[in-house]
């Protein structure tokens, strides 16, 4: 085929001793690292959810904002409208945990304490609830989002791209 001779087990006999055993080994790592690679880039055995394998909000985003500069405005359209989904989804649940780290009861600041180190405490334990709550719903996602895409989402800019790319679809 790509002028490597196949060596079955049938013909591997015609093989010299010597050259068999390093056939045999050069074939096991080759297997093993092919069995290696599709364990990492199929993740069936980890906890992430089939959702951790579509792309981000912000990778849509800045796919749509391609496809846009290249006239591709089927594909601007459909990646700007699943951005909007996922961005949709992902911000009602930043509420939502949000809303569930300020319901923690917490215990009262004695005024006795040092304040600054009171408050401070009490700010990390509110950061790593919504931290441990993020990572729980989102496991697959990066930690922070490209502040630069936020405001666009802020800006209800996505809007004016589903607009434009929805129009030239049509015409």
């Amino acid at each position: 085929m790509c002028g490597i001779p196949i060596i079955s087990g049938d013909n591997m006999a015609a093989l010299p001793s010597g050259e068999s055993r390093v056939f045999r080994g050069y074939f096991a790592m080759i297997s093993t690292l092919c069995i290696v690679a599709i364990l990492l880039l199929h993740p069936h055995g980890t906890d992430a959810s089939q959702q951790d394998l579509v792309p981000t909000f912000d990778v849509l985003f800045n796919a749509g904002v391609e496809a846009y500069l290249q006239e591709r405005w089927q594909e601007c359209l459909s990646s700007m409208q699943s951005a909007l989904t996922d961005y949709k989804y992902w911000h009602d649940y930043i509420i939502d945990c949000r809303l569930r780290c300020q319901a923690v009861k917490e215990p009262e600041i004695d005024p006795s304490q040092n304040l600054e180190l009171a408050f401070l405490e009490k700010t990390l334990r509110s950061s790593d609830c919504l931290r441990r709550c993020k990572k729980h719903r989102f496991p697959g996602r990066p930690e922070s989002i490209n502040r630069e895409v936020l405001i666009s989402f802020e800006n209800l800019q996505v809007y004016d791209y589903i607009q434009i790319c929805a129009y030239k679809v049509i015409i």
